[in-house]
């Protein structure tokens, strides 16, 4: 009995294959026609080429077609002629799939590889694929590839200036709320002062806080905590004040209102 492949998009097998390719050197490109406009008898389009671009490592085209369920597979081995549009051009043939897509009673060409592509993306070559024997590229399908590299191309120094106009646009943001935030303590300061008298700005330099406020904020903490008292101890207190005032009054009475008389 067949094992069940595990699910994956185009777009994961598509990731993974192109991350496998670009180790080896290659430079992939996605949705490859073999030519531009409508010059060919028959157009195809190739889910993917990889193109090794290192002399060391050998110049040379590879095609990929990306395969997600067992109904696509069957569908793709069923006219696998269709592949050689593209395939002429190519050293190597890959169908790309999820793990365990490839069952033993599919007709998979000899000379095709597969390269499995498991439930963390990773990839890994499952059936080796052929050599083939390219014929060189024409002129019509260079285009083709080009056409299809510069729909994906982005370029460095765009990216950059993106960068640079949305760095710039943040700087601009936090200064202007830091400017308002600054202007709305200073308004706040001379509010402050306009209730109080007292002024919390810098003498010298009445754009700056002054900074020397410890003792008004020891007079507000210890206003809030009166403030937080009950109304009995207060009421308590107000009590013990004015008996203590009229006991003083009346121990200092002997003594007269203080002032000298022979002035």
């Amino acid at each position: 009995m067949n094992e069940v492949p595990i699910h994956l998009t185009a777009k994961q097998v598509e990731s993974a294959a192109s991350a496998f390719f670009e180790k080896t050197g290659c430079v992939t490109i996605s949705q490859v026609r073999n030519g531009t406009g409508y010059a060919r008898d028959t157009v195809r389009t190739a889910d993917m080429v990889a193109i090794s671009t290192w002399p060391s490592r050998g110049l040379y085209c590879d095609g990929i077609e990306i395969k997600v369920s067992r109904s696509d597979m069957w569908a793709e081995l069923r006219q696998p002629e269709k592949a050689d549009e593209i395939a002429k051009y190519c050293q190597h043939w890959w169908i790309a799939g999820p793990q365990k897509l490839l069952t033993p009673d599919m007709p998979f060409p000899k000379a095709w590889g597969y390269i499995a592509i498991d439930a963390k993306l990773k990839a890994k070559i499952v059936k080796q694929a052929g050599s083939l024997k390219p014929k060189p590229m024409d002129l019509l399908f260079v285009c083709a590839v080009m056409r299809a590299f510069h729909k994906q191309y982005v370029s460095k120094a765009w990216v950059d200036e993106l960068i640079r106009q949305e760095v710039n646009k943040q700087s601009a943001k936090r200064k202007h709320q830091a400017d308002s935030d600054a202007r709305s303590v200073l308004d706040n300061a001379k509010r402050f002062e306009e209730a109080t008298g007292i002024s919390l700005l810098s003498e010298h330099d009445s754009s700056r806080l002054s900074y020397n406020i410890g003792r008004i904020g020891d007079c507000v903490k210890d206003l809030m905590e009166l403030y937080k008292t009950p109304k009995e101890q207060l009421l308590d207190a107000q009590k013990a004040v004015e008996k203590a005032a009229r006991v003083l009054a009346v121990a200092v009475k002997p003594f007269g209102d203080g002032k000298d008389k022979s002035a």
